[in-house]
């Protein structure tokens, strides 16, 4: 081993007398001659707190690695490969970009790749992982195997001469900017700072840390290394979760002939991307169930529809289970309830559908489908023979994957018995069991009302006692449903929408939180209110929470009402407080506003921080019916590096007349995007 050392060191003497004076790569922008890097090695003396062999191992094993490079110079460039990739965050609640320094082979952080860099090498030598990201030891280990050794030299040697000065900073509304490559350009990206290698902060034992703040909001953001001439590698793509400018709200024309109410379910999140549901019209009172998700997050194009029933309603939702999507649905206007999963996690291919429960005869406005404790889970309201047979029903497979079912349901409303008729339900998990809430007739009593009940354990085998949280008299011909049971950080909240048929200017959206997750108690309900403008009433109310970037939990409420054939649609965002509890008299405002025959899908534009989208009405006011409305979630959304961003997105239909006339032409797809902004 010495003598081989003896024999380099020979080698790197004759190339260095050769070459005249070491001229450092820091003196020689053009680049450095393999003579003059192996000059520069060879005169270089062992640095402080380095052991002399080892110091001598690793000038052997630099020169080795020059010298078969097979490259007589080193051109000076900026850094290209995957290696020198910066790992970028955007922080939507203070607006910052963040990174740390990243350049293959540049231990010591000055910007240049060259013999120097052997000195944090030989100080850490033999040091062991794993390295914390923003550790001078991860900055060394090149190779990223969790050692610091001689193999940490190859990404010296080739790298060497790179050089890195600033890094640019980019904001783009299209992912389509983002280069991919060292190769490609920026597109139509804004150039928003450029930052110099001192604007750095290097704190001892650390990764150098850049940071800017942005003052004009974008959707994305990368950053490039440069040496002042050119650009190399792109960080990460950041999603900044909500852009400026006039970005067009992207939208998809199913073709096919739906079914009035033909969405059965969705928007889902499917592998980052939407998916839905939807039934086309068969003619003869029931179609054919389809599941068709989007090639892109942004739904602008859809794979081939999958058929998963030949003979159903519009009574179905979807649930990953397993990793997989599955769906739950009846089958026609009376057949059982099924069912079927997919065996691929885009749910490319399906398998066979299973009966889950075989007893109902017909199945009411919704259903749900949740993994509940590891398995499949459905929460439905349906008739089980007869008007005194109507019943709310929990069951949950007796494996995870859904293949087989108990013999019958849980039955959680115990009024079934007496003429009480459930028109819209939901199932969520809360405080770790799994609960509903429902709205219901009771033709006994004569009136109508809103209950919620949760399970007493984590799987849904028991049941407390259901709590009511409104009721009315059945002669104010007002009518309960799109009910949505919502997680307040553990305490569920629950939202119905109230259609006064007699003074539709009332109808409105209620919202009711309870005070602890068992749901006995709750807060006042509270009025959400649509246009003031209107004089119609609203379409369709609904809420839903999720989790902005910064973290926080946040409510939004949609509803859409009608004045002078001008449709408006407008919903509330509004931070969730302590528990149960939802402020929507300082909620902020979001706004679609489609108008009229002339109407055509428009630029969106921001409004109160949220992204609005705006949708095309081909025909008059009431040939727009709006079936399916908002939905959305934590982390829902095209899996980009922020954390907790929403995406709302929406379905709409258009018809050639009422609600419930049979002749619904085409179905829309289009979203509202919800940055992560502080409200």
């Amino acid at each position: 081993m010495l003598r081989n050392l003896c024999l380099m060191l020979v080698a790197i003497m004759v190339l260095a007398g050769c070459g005249g004076p070491g001229i450092t790569s820091a003196e020689n922008p053009e680049g450095t001659t393999l003579t003059q890097a192996l000059n520069d090695l060879a005169n270089s003396t062992t640095p402080a707190n380095v052991d002399t062999d080892t110091y001598d191992l690793l000038k052997t094993e630099l020169a080795r690695v020059l010298s078969e490079r097979g490259v007589d110079r080193f051109v000076s460039a900026p850094p290209a490969t995957a290696a020198s990739a910066a790992v970028l965050t955007f922080d939507g609640g203070t607006s910052t970009l963040a990174w740390g320094f990243a350049s293959a082979g540049d231990y010591n952080q000055n910007g240049l790749v060259e013999v120097a860099d052997l000195t944090p090498l030989g100080q850490n030598f033999n040091e062991s992982g794993p390295f914390d990201y923003n550790s001078v030891e991860a900055v060394v280990d090149g190779n990223s195997d969790g050692l610091i050794s001689v193999n940490d030299i190859t990404p010296i040697g080739q790298n060497y001469g790179n050089s890195l000065s600033e890094y640019h900073v980019y904001g783009s509304d299209s992912q389509d900017d983002y280069p991919l490559s060292a190769a490609d350009d920026n597109g139509a990206a804004t150039q928003l700072a450029v930052l110099s290698l001192g604007d750095g902060t290097a704190a001892t034992g650390q990764r150098t840390q850049f940071s800017y703040t942005v003052t004009t909001p974008h959707y994305f953001y990368w950053v490039r290394p440069s040496d002042g001439d050119s650009e190399g590698i792109a960080s990460n793509l950041a999603d900044g979760g909500g852009g400026g400018g006039t970005v067009e709200a992207p939208t998809f024309t199913f073709d096919m002939e739906i079914m009035p109410g033909g969405f059965c379910g969705g928007p889902y999140i499917v592998e980052e991307n939407p998916a839905v549901l939807l039934v086309e019209d068969g003619g003869s009172g029931s179609g054919t169930l389809y599941y068709i998700r989007a090639t892109d997050y942004a739904g602008t194009a859809w794979s081939d529809p999958v058929e998963l029933s030949n003979d159903s309603m519009c009574y179905a939702d979807l649930a990953i289970i397993g990793g997989n999507p599955a769906v739950a649905y009846a089958v026609g206007w009376s057949g059982p309830l099924m069912f079927v999963r997919a065996t691929d996690a885009t749910g490319s291919s399906w398998g066979t559908p299973v009966t889950v429960d075989s007893a109902v005869t017909s199945h009411t406005n919704n259903m749900k489908l949740l993994e509940v404790d590891g398995r499949p889970a459905i929460g439905y309201a349906s008739d089980g023979g007869g008007q005194d047979e109507d019943r709310v029903a929990y069951i949950r497979a007796e494996d995870a994957l859904g293949a087989t079912w108990p013999a019958a349901p849980v039955i959680v409303e115990p009024d079934y018995a007496v003429n009480l008729q459930a028109r819209s339900c939901d199932l969520g998990v809360i405080g770790g069991n799994p609960a509903m809430a429902y709205t219901y007739d009771h033709y006994d009593a004569s009136t109508n009302g809103v209950r919620f009940v949760r399970a007493t354990d984590a799987q849904g085998g028991a049941w407390a006692t259901p709590v009511e949280i409104d009721s009315w008299d059945d002669s104010l011909n007002i009518m309960a449903r799109n009910l949505n049971l919502v997680d307040l950080d553990g305490v569920p909240g629950v939202a119905w929408f109230i259609e006064d048929f007699m003074a539709p200017e009332n109808s409105i959206v209620w919202f009711r939180g309870a005070t602890a997750a068992a749901g006995t108690a709750w807060h006042d309900k509270q009025g959400i209110s649509g246009n003031p403008e209107a004089t119609a009433a609203p379409l369709f109310g609904s809420v839903t929470t999720f989790e902005n970037t910064a973290g926080e939990l946040m409510a939004a409420a949609t509803l859409a009402r009608a004045a002078d054939a001008t449709y408006r649609g407008e919903g509330l965002l509004a931070p969730v407080g302590a528990a149960g509890v939802v402020d929507w008299s300082t909620a902020a405002l979001f706004q679609f506003s489609p108008t009229g025959a002339e109407a055509g899908h428009g630029a969106s534009a921001s409004v109160a921080g949220i992204k609005q989208a705006s949708c095309y009405n081909s025909m008059d006011f009431l040939s727009m019916m709006l079936f399916c409305c908002l939905f959305g979630g934590g982390g829902a959304g095209h899996g980009a590096s922020a954390v907790g961003e929403g995406y709302v997105y929406r379905i709409y239909s258009l018809s050639s007349g009422y609600q419930f006339e049979t002749s619904l032409t085409e179905a829309m797809f289009c979203y509202i995007e919800l940055p992560g902004t502080t409200f």
